[in-house]
């Protein structure tokens, strides 16, 4: 499958402009003949959202206009938005969406920094089926966090979408964790981060998709744009018995993992 990372800054609060952005590039996308095309965390409304904008926000206006962008074009599409839910909660999210409508959504588990005071977390890591094999989802914060991305492999997935708004200082993070996770886990793992500023926020770019052997497919880039990768899901099954870690894995010795406690306790 052929893959597009999208490496851009959207408008802050102006969701019909970031539409107008984002259909550019599935534009540029499906001349390019790509399957999947890929943005970053919050793309359709900027990340540094305002309590006046969210208290307006409405999710359902602009998934509309992104299932029929993905009809149209006739590919897949990865966007990251918040997600107003039924009962008034406010989420970050993001969806996979087909050319036949929204495959599923993910809503993220490790929130970050001040957005605690914003949204309320998910709770569990879905997969989805595609016809190039099995995907999963994480945002940004999630990458950090071994166990996220394990229980998307230990549920099939061959492919760890991340939709990022990784800032300075924490780029040499972003490299070091899309390259590991893709290793430890035998997957191909794609992250999308955003460029531009919001407010005292720099964001850092470094978009970058890597194999299962750690190597890059796409490597980390500076420049906004398109970038794209071909790759092949079916090659997660060829990896060499010494390094297949879901396979050795030992779930007997591994309690301490759904246990609370830090060690040393905090006082």
């Amino acid at each position: 499958m052929k893959v597009a990372l999208v490496q851009e800054a959207p408008i802050l609060n102006d969701p019909e402009t970031n539409l107008v952005l984002i259909e550019n590039y599935v534009s540029e996308a499906a001349k390019a003949q790509t399957d999947l095309v890929i943005f970053p965390e919050m793309f359709v409304t900027g990340y540094s959202i305002s309590a006046e904008f969210r208290a307006t926000y409405r999710h359902e206006l602009y998934l509309e206009s992104l299932q029929d962008m993905a009809g149209t074009y006739k590919l897949w599409l990865v966007l990251g938005y918040p997600e107003r839910a039924g009962d008034g909660q406010l989420y970050n999210t993001a969806a996979i969406i087909s050319p036949k409508g929204i495959i599923g959504q993910y809503r993220k588990v490790h929130l970050f920094g001040a957005e605690v005071t914003m949204f309320s977390p998910g709770h569990s890591f879905p997969v989805f089926d595609t016809p190039w094999g099995r995907m999963g989802l994480l945002i940004c914060y999630d990458i950090e966090f071994p166990e996220a991305a394990r229980i998307l492999a230990l549920r099939g997935a061959q492919l760890i979408i991340v939709p990022t708004a990784n800032m300075i200082p924490w780029q040499q993070y972003q490299t070091l964790y899309t390259r590991v996770r893709a290793m430890e886990n035998g997957v191909f793992v794609a992250v999308a981060n955003r460029v531009g500023k919001e407010g005292q926020v720099t964001f850092c770019g470094g978009s970058a998709l890597a194999g299962p052997d750690g190597k890059w497919v796409i490597e980390p880039a500076d420049e906004n744009g398109l970038l794209i990768g071909d790759i092949d899901l079916a090659i997660c099954s060829d990896i060499p018995q010494e390094v297949q870690y879901l396979s050795q894995r030992r779930p007997d010795a591994y309690l301490p993992l759904i246990e609370r406690t830090l060690w040393p306790p905090k006082e």
